[in-house]
């Protein structure tokens, strides 16, 4: 777990950030790798600080696998659902992500 407490020095206001994490991952076999990560973040701001942001609590989930293509290539495909809860309801969402990569290194 990670927190992060920042202070504005004109009034002495105040946010908390936490953050808890829990990742794995796995070679199938030569060419093929499997990751998961699960990610938890919430922020907390004094009462009447609406000018700090608002107080949300975020879950966050990647799924990812990784194919080596030849010795200095290979593609990944990732997805990511990400749900953000918040006191603004104009800031919550629901967001899914796909993408495909081509990595390579020399």
């Amino acid at each position: 777990m990670v927190e992060s407490t920042q202070i504005r020095e004109e009034d002495d206001r105040s946010s908390k950030f936490s953050t808890v994490s829990l990742s794995a991952s796995r070679e199938i076999s030569p060419k093929l790798s499997l990751n998961t990560r699960i990610v938890y973040r919430e922020s907390e701001v004094d009462e009447d600080s609406s000018a700090l942001g608002d107080e949300s609590k975020e879950y966050r989930l990647y799924l990812g696998a990784r194919r080596k293509l030849g010795a200095k290539t290979s593609m990944t495909l990732n997805y990511s659902h990400n749900d953000r809860r918040s006191d603004q309801a104009e800031d919550e969402y629901r967001e899914n992500r796909l993408s495909l990569g081509l990595v390579m290194t020399w």
